[in-house]
């Protein structure tokens, strides 16, 4: 009897257990960081030195807000970020509904498919570096074939180019993503809504509006929030090609907090952009949570 006590004083605190070491995880690898930043912010912190030699308060901030680079960054970042995923969603949705009306060698199609998803960051950019190169790039080479452009445009050096080719770049690395996704989510539809369909006479735009799209709804809703965490916040693809240039022309936040930071060795005002990053990005969060509808009490049924 008092081995069955053990047992279940074990057994209810077992979860208690388990917990303990992602706990620690969790407070060593993120909130330790967090706080750690979040005060930095509030200070001189400066490469030069490794140490800080005055608490500033909000003045960091004030700082950063007040300067027209921060904006600039910000904006780039948000075109960034919508551009690529309006992009990465049209293709990935296309993509997802060819894979889910071909009958042979499907699983060829969704692995070719797949593959830009494969690349690594550094090779990525060496490829899209190559194929866009005005001196020897495959792309002016054919737009100058075709009349297109009389001459070469170094897309990845140019004000007016550079943040497009990223975007560009990032829409082909990441729609594979959205694709895969949205082919399971295509999995959880039943049958009979496209039967019901048929029997209604509902073309194809309509079977989108009426049976596909709404049952697709949190589907969509999670991958829009993940993608922009993800874009928002990347700085591989950027940093490899035009590094925020020319001039801030393709500075996103991420860039400018790097910049900051580690080139201009102010790493408290570094800091204070992360922050701010933080906020923004939370709220865009909040907002997707609010137009999908994507409360606790919805996401429990």
């Amino acid at each position: 009897m008092k081995d069955r006590n053990i047992l279940k004083q074990l057994d209810d605190h077992l979860a208690q257990l388990f917990i303990i070491p992602g706990l620690i995880c969790l407070i060593v690898f993120v909130a330790y960081p967090a706080i750690l930043t979040i005060y930095n912010s509030m200070t001189n912190l400066s490469m030069l030195t490794m140490r800080a030699t005055k608490f500033v308060g909000l003045k960091n901030y004030v700082e950063i807000i007040s300067g027209e680079e921060f904006w600039i960054s910000l904006l780039n970042g948000i075109k960034y970020t919508f551009y690529s995923l309006i992009g990465q969603f049209f293709i990935g949705y296309v993509a997802a509904l060819s894979l889910e009306k071909i009958i042979y060698c499907k699983s060829i199609f969704r692995v070719m498919l797949l593959t830009p998803w494969t690349f690594p960051s550094i090779a990525l950019t060496f490829l899209f570096s190559w194929m866009l190169d005005p001196s020897f790039g495959i792309i002016n080479f054919i737009l100058e074939g075709l009349n297109i452009i009389d001459n070469p445009i170094p897309w990845f050096g140019a004000k007016n180019t550079a943040l497009f080719s990223v975007i560009m770049m990032n829409i082909w690395f990441g729609f594979p993503f959205i694709m895969l996704t949205l082919l399971s989510g295509f999995q959880t539809i039943p049958n009979e809504y496209f039967e019901v369909a048929e029997i209604e006479g509902l073309n194809f735009i309509q079977k989108q509006k009426y049976v596909i799209l709404p049952n697709l709804k949190k589907v969509f809703g999670v991958l829009l929030i993940l993608r922009t965490i993800w874009i928002f916040n990347n700085y591989d693809f950027i940093f490899l090609t035009t590094g925020g240039g020319p001039g801030i022309s393709s500075q996103t936040v991420p860039i400018y907090s790097y910049i900051t930071a580690w080139k201009r060795m102010a790493m408290g005002r570094g800091s204070a952009i992360t922050i701010l990053l933080l906020i923004f990005v939370g709220l865009f969060i909040a907002i997707y949570f609010k137009v999908f509808g994507m409360s606790e009490k919805e996401s429990n049924l």
